[in-house]
């Protein structure tokens, strides 16, 4: 992986495994890995957002209640 800010674990597809969320790489991208049953993580190809933002930091909420987690 390359260097990054900071990572975020939640429950991103509703499963019973954590899933990660990582960045903002160099490249100014969020990258996507599902936790896997077995252990570990998966990577996601074609799974990457590029943004366009302040390299700060970033948050996963649910902003309209509608019971899934955003990316903020």
């Amino acid at each position: 992986l390359p260097p990054v800010a900071l990572f975020q674990m939640a429950y991103l597809n509703n499963d019973t495994y954590l899933d990660l969320a990582i960045g903002p790489t160099s490249e100014n991208e969020i990258l996507v890995r599902l936790g896997r049953r077995e252990g570990g993580f998966s990577i996601l190809p074609d799974h990457r957002m590029h943004i366009r933002f302040y390299r700060s930091l970033f948050v996963l909420a649910d902003m309209n209640t509608d019971g899934i987690l955003d990316l903020v």
